[in-house]
């Protein structure tokens, strides 16, 4: 299992820029951040919000998801400008995510942002979104799908870690991981009118010592589980309506 643990990744006007460890980044329509990476980062620019990630995680990350077989966690960071989820501007993929009937929840914006994360850091597209996809027998369901720049498809299921109450656990993180995977490895067995080589699990935190948490936990959990699965933790700032709000 690849394991990339630097925390870095910006985005925003969709520019891309690399910058150099440790360096303050005023980019022109970007949120002027600090780098943390030991390395150089990768700075993508939305409207809305800024996406950064590790140059060598973000190459990593794009390598592994076109690898069968090979599972690996990667993380990323996710800036948001806005105060509202309705005021970020949106692709035609995530509007459509946004705008399509989902099987239920309160999971809508985190799924938004989880797509838009995946189209800027590896050019995915959308295929199909939650309800679009089929599955026999009907069972355990992943959030949308997308088509890589190489033709492939792929299963993204999308999960928020947290705890409402007290300190999110390493058994905390064991039984989310756990549950997500299991779902994973049966939506794959069970979807029709796609075939996926393999899928990501994006798992959004708020707290950067749980994203550590669930890095670490990831050793633990059952090869057969985690072996065809891509994770992606991404830290998200300043968006507690991702997590708390209703539409979150």
């Amino acid at each position: 299992m690849d394991l990339a643990f630097s925390l870095p990744i910006l985005v925003k006007s969709e520019s891309v820029v690399s910058v150099a460890a440790g360096v303050v980044l005023p980019v022109p329509g970007c949120t002027t951040v600090k780098s943390q990476a030991d390395r150089h980062a990768t700075l993508i620019c939305a409207q809305g919000y800024d996406l950064v990630m590790n140059t060598g995680t973000k190459f990593a990350f794009e390598s592994n998801l076109m690898t069968p077989l090979r599972g690996g966690v990667y993380q990323s960071s996710l800036f948001v400008n806005m105060p509202q989820f309705d005021k970020i501007a949106l692709s035609v993929g995530a509007s459509r995510v946004r705008d399509t009937p989902n099987a239920g929840g309160t999971s809508v914006a985190s799924e938004v942002m989880s797509f838009e994360a995946m189209r800027l850091l590896t050019g995915a597209q959308l295929s199909r979104t939650e309800m679009e996809l089929e599955y026999y027998p009907r069972g355990k369901i992943t959030d949308y799908s997308v088509v890589m720049r190489n033709g492939v498809r792929m299963g993204v299921s999308v999960t928020r870690a947290l705890k409402y109450r007290g300190t999110f656990t390493r058994t905390d993180a064991r039984v989310l991981l756990e549950k997500k995977l299991f779902g994973i490895v049966e939506s794959t067995r069970t979807v029709v009118g796609e075939s996926w080589p393999k899928q990501v699990l994006h798992v959004l935190v708020h707290e950067a010592y749980v994203a550590d948490v669930l890095a670490a936990e990831m050793e633990n959990v059952s090869a057969d589980l985690r072996c065809n699965t891509t994770v992606l933790i991404t830290l998200v700032h300043n968006a507690n309506w991702m997590f708390y709000n209703m539409r979150g």
